[in-house]
Protein backbone atom coordinates (compact mmCIF):
# COMPACT_ATOMS: atom_id res chain seq x y z
CA UNK A 1 0.00 0.00 0.00
CA UNK A 2 1.42 3.38 -0.99
CA UNK A 3 0.77 6.31 1.34
CA UNK A 4 0.06 9.55 -0.38
CA UNK A 5 1.02 11.93 2.40
CA UNK A 6 4.19 13.77 3.22
CA UNK A 7 5.60 13.48 6.69
CA UNK A 8 7.33 16.41 8.26
CA UNK A 9 11.07 15.70 8.39
CA UNK A 10 12.88 15.77 11.69
CA UNK A 11 15.06 18.87 11.90
CA UNK A 12 18.46 18.21 13.42
CA UNK A 13 20.40 20.75 15.41
CA UNK A 14 23.71 21.72 13.91
CA UNK A 15 26.40 22.32 16.51
CA UNK A 16 29.84 23.84 16.32
CA UNK A 17 32.71 24.15 18.74
CA UNK A 18 33.23 27.84 19.48
CA UNK A 19 36.06 27.78 22.02
CA UNK A 20 38.24 25.39 24.02
CA UNK A 21 39.77 26.66 27.27
CA UNK A 22 42.06 24.99 29.81
CA UNK A 23 41.17 26.38 33.24
CA UNK A 24 43.45 24.41 35.56
CA UNK A 25 46.62 22.35 35.31
CA UNK A 26 48.28 20.51 38.16
CA UNK A 27 51.41 18.58 37.25
CA UNK A 28 54.04 16.98 39.41
CA UNK A 29 57.13 15.43 37.80
CA UNK A 30 59.31 13.89 40.52
CA UNK A 31 61.94 12.54 38.15
CA UNK A 32 63.68 15.55 36.74
CA UNK A 33 66.28 14.47 34.13
CA UNK A 34 65.24 10.84 34.45
CA UNK A 35 62.98 8.90 32.15
CA UNK A 36 59.44 8.57 33.44
CA UNK A 37 57.52 5.44 32.57
CA UNK A 38 54.66 6.84 30.56
CA UNK A 39 53.62 3.38 29.38
CA UNK A 40 52.09 2.59 32.77
CA UNK A 41 49.82 5.62 32.96
CA UNK A 42 46.46 5.28 34.64
CA UNK A 43 44.22 7.73 32.78
CA UNK A 44 40.77 8.81 33.97
CA UNK A 45 38.61 11.18 31.97
CA UNK A 46 35.24 12.40 33.13
CA UNK A 47 32.99 15.00 31.61
CA UNK A 48 29.83 16.90 32.30
CA UNK A 49 27.59 18.88 30.00
CA UNK A 50 26.22 22.15 31.29
CA UNK A 51 23.30 24.23 30.06
CA UNK A 52 22.37 27.75 31.07
CA UNK A 53 18.74 28.83 30.57
CA UNK A 54 19.90 32.35 29.69
CA UNK A 55 22.15 31.04 26.91
CA UNK A 56 19.54 29.53 24.63
CA UNK A 57 21.96 28.53 21.86
CA UNK A 58 25.13 27.65 23.84
CA UNK A 59 26.24 24.87 26.14
CA UNK A 60 29.50 23.68 27.69
CA UNK A 61 31.30 20.35 27.91
CA UNK A 62 33.63 20.27 30.93
CA UNK A 63 36.41 17.68 31.12
CA UNK A 64 38.36 16.53 34.16
CA UNK A 65 41.48 14.52 33.33
CA UNK A 66 43.55 12.72 35.96
CA UNK A 67 46.55 10.59 35.19
CA UNK A 68 49.47 9.11 37.05
CA UNK A 69 52.00 6.40 36.43
CA UNK A 70 52.26 3.37 38.73
CA UNK A 71 55.13 4.73 40.82
CA UNK A 72 53.41 8.14 41.06
CA UNK A 73 56.48 9.91 39.69
CA UNK A 74 54.22 11.73 37.25
CA UNK A 75 50.84 13.06 38.30
CA UNK A 76 48.74 15.37 36.15
CA UNK A 77 45.28 16.88 36.49
CA UNK A 78 43.68 19.06 33.85
CA UNK A 79 40.32 20.84 33.87
CA UNK A 80 39.06 22.30 30.62
CA UNK A 81 35.87 23.40 28.92
CA UNK A 82 34.55 23.43 25.38
CA UNK A 83 31.88 25.95 24.42
CA UNK A 84 29.41 24.81 21.77
CA UNK A 85 26.79 26.68 19.81
CA UNK A 86 23.57 25.27 18.35
CA UNK A 87 21.86 26.74 15.31
CA UNK A 88 18.51 26.25 17.07
CA UNK A 89 17.22 27.09 20.50
CA UNK A 90 18.16 24.39 22.99
CA UNK A 91 15.23 22.46 24.43
CA UNK A 92 14.86 19.50 26.81
CA UNK A 93 14.90 16.97 23.97
CA UNK A 94 18.20 18.36 22.73
CA UNK A 95 19.72 18.39 26.24
CA UNK A 96 19.02 14.71 26.81
CA UNK A 97 19.81 13.49 23.32
CA UNK A 98 22.61 11.09 22.52
CA UNK A 99 23.60 13.55 19.82
CA UNK A 100 24.70 16.05 22.47
CA UNK A 101 25.82 13.68 25.20
CA UNK A 102 28.00 11.53 22.93
CA UNK A 103 28.99 13.69 19.99
CA UNK A 104 29.89 16.89 21.84
CA UNK A 105 32.57 15.30 24.06
CA UNK A 106 33.83 13.31 21.07
CA UNK A 107 34.25 16.55 19.10
CA UNK A 108 36.02 18.38 21.95
CA UNK A 109 38.23 15.54 23.24
CA UNK A 110 40.90 15.83 20.51
CA UNK A 111 41.63 19.35 21.75
CA UNK A 112 42.34 18.00 25.24
CA UNK A 113 44.40 15.20 23.72
CA UNK A 114 46.47 17.66 21.69
CA UNK A 115 46.96 19.92 24.70
CA UNK A 116 48.34 17.08 26.86
CA UNK A 117 50.65 15.98 24.05
CA UNK A 118 52.01 19.51 23.57
CA UNK A 119 52.31 20.20 27.30
CA UNK A 120 54.22 17.03 28.09
CA UNK A 121 56.59 17.39 25.15
CA UNK A 122 57.19 21.06 26.03
CA UNK A 123 58.06 20.04 29.60
CA UNK A 124 60.81 17.71 28.38
CA UNK A 125 58.82 14.52 28.90
CA UNK A 126 58.09 11.90 26.33
CA UNK A 127 54.96 13.20 24.61
CA UNK A 128 51.88 11.60 26.11
CA UNK A 129 49.17 10.63 23.65
CA UNK A 130 45.92 9.98 25.44
CA UNK A 131 44.06 6.88 24.33
CA UNK A 132 40.86 7.22 22.35
CA UNK A 133 37.66 7.17 24.37
CA UNK A 134 34.22 5.90 23.42
CA UNK A 135 31.88 8.52 24.82
CA UNK A 136 28.79 6.48 24.04
CA UNK A 137 29.59 4.15 26.93
CA UNK A 138 31.11 6.53 29.48
CA UNK A 139 29.90 8.99 32.07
Amino acid sequence: MLLNRMEKPTVQHAIKLIEFVVSSIEMNNKRVFSKIDTESLDVKVSYDIGFNKEETHNYVVEFALEMENTDKQLVMKVLCSALFESNQEIDETFMTSAFVNENSPAIAFPFLRSFVNTLTSSCGLSPIILPAFNFSSSN
